[in-house]
């Protein structure tokens, strides 16, 4: 990325800097959801944290601005929802339900996506499944269909609304991407990072198709956001969007420095010592007692002690970076030598097809995380549970470029 662009992407970055710190305001459907928008992603946002949860009597007079905005706050793993609260809001929501939700003026919930898609995300995650106001909703969406009318942004959020209450959207829910406005897109790049069900993994093309559009519209057609709802996805949008390019642009120029593959070399030399380690370690002097591996747990444990032999700084358990909108603890780090360590053990469920599903998966979340330069993934079969371990070994290492992995299988041919 040269520097003209990336200059030109860094005043607008501080440009949306400024409109979020001097526009935001809690207690707003907008504010919270921007709030919402950076704690989804787990970054941190230009914008102050999560104030005093609302009164509950302002949320007993069924009014949707406030109730949106509650449910932003409610819904956050920062943020304990006093039970007093919820129940306010669910009977404030029950009170709403009883008023037209489609008046001749348009002046209500229905047309305003971000108290539409709040109350849906508090309905879907603070009220039971079986709770009647859940079929109301539905209802809402269903004749949203008709009326919401054109609007990206608007359609965006419906489908989004629809997919939490697990009701079918039939309206538009996406268009080309060269046609859309750069808020658009941002939104759609951020529902499709950070709010999938935990099983699903964006494609890698799709995210780049959005970042490519993104950066391309921010180039042409860049205009400041009109709220900071809008402000907050654009500015999470295009952050990313640079810094991945930019991460991208760095693996393909640096290379893993010596220090890193010498401790690699290391690792893998005692990976493939370990079978014969294990069998030795059962051989107790007057059948005293052991370490037994039946399952990964005792693999770890026993891959600790062997580290600290040959490195000062081995941290166990550290958080990995988001990856399909989880995060998972890696088993080591080694500090110093920006190495990483995964262990594991063969069994019933994880034999050669899942592990090839683990493996790639761990591959991805590990590319972006700060401290890992190389990655080595040590596989205990000492069942022969593998079909092929030379294959699985050679298909996913990768010992080319600024990002190293290293597969090791053991024991190999019984």
């Amino acid at each position: 990325m040269n520097s003209p662009i990336a200059m030109s992407f860094s005043r607008q970055l501080a440009d949306l800097e400024g409109f979020l710190k001097s526009e935001f305001r809690p207690g707003t459907p907008e504010g919270h959801f921007a709030l919402h928008v950076y704690e989804a992603a787990e970054e941190e946002g230009p914008i102050p944290t999560w104030g005093p949860l609302p009164a509950a009597s302002e949320l007993r007079q069924g009014q949707g601005p406030p109730l949106a905005a509650a449910a932003y706050q409610l819904v956050s793993p920062a943020v304990t929802p006093l039970a007093e609260v919820v129940d306010a809001w669910e009977s404030g929501v029950r009170r709403l339900s009883g008023k037209n939700a489609f008046p001749i003026d348009r002046q209500t919930f229905a047309f305003r996506p971000l108290e539409l898609y709040g109350i849906a995300l508090g309905i879907a995650r603070l009220l039971q499944p079986e709770n009647e106001l859940r079929i109301w909703f539905k209802e809402v969406l269903i004749r949203l269909v008709r009326e919401v009318g054109s609007d990206s942004w608007s359609q965006v959020f419906c489908s989004r609304a629809s997919k939490l209450l697990a009701a079918e959207w039939k309206g538009r829910a996406g268009g080309d991407l060269g046609e859309e406005q750069v808020d658009v897109l941002a939104l759609r790049r951020w529902i499709l990072v950070n709010q999938l069900p935990p099983a699903e993994v964006p494609g890698a093309s799709d995210l780049n198709q959005l970042d490519q559009s993104i950066l391309r519209q921010s180039l042409s057609r860049f205009a400041m956001p009109t709220d900071v709802a809008r402000a907050a996805v654009v500015h999470h949008a295009i952050r990313r969007a640079v810094y991945q390019r930019l991460e991208s642009d760095l693996a393909a120029t640096w290379f893993v420095g010596r220090h890193t593959a010498d401790a690699v070399t290391l690792v893998a030399a005692v990976c493939r010592k370990f079978h014969f380690f294990a069998r030795q370690i059962q051989l107790r002097h007057s059948n005293r007692t052991t370490i037994e591996f039946k399952d990964e747990y005792d693999v770890q444990d026993a891959m600790r002690a062997l580290l600290y032999l040959h490195f000062a700084d081995v941290r166990p358990e550290e958080w990995t970076p988001s990856y399909g909108g989880k995060s998972t603890r890696m088993d080591f780090l080694l500090k110093r030598e920006q190495v990483v360590v995964e262990v594991k053990m063969t069994r019933k469920g994880l034999d050669q097809k899942e592990l090839i599903v683990q493996l790639t998966e761990d591959k991805e979340r590990y590319r972006s995380h700060p401290d890992c330069r190389a990655l080595v993934c040590f596989i205990y079969d000492p069942t022969s549970v593998c079909e092929n371990p030379a294959a699985l070994e050679s298909d996913l290492s990768d010992t080319e470029g600024a990002f190293r992995v290293s597969v090791i299988v053991v024991p190999q041919g019984g």
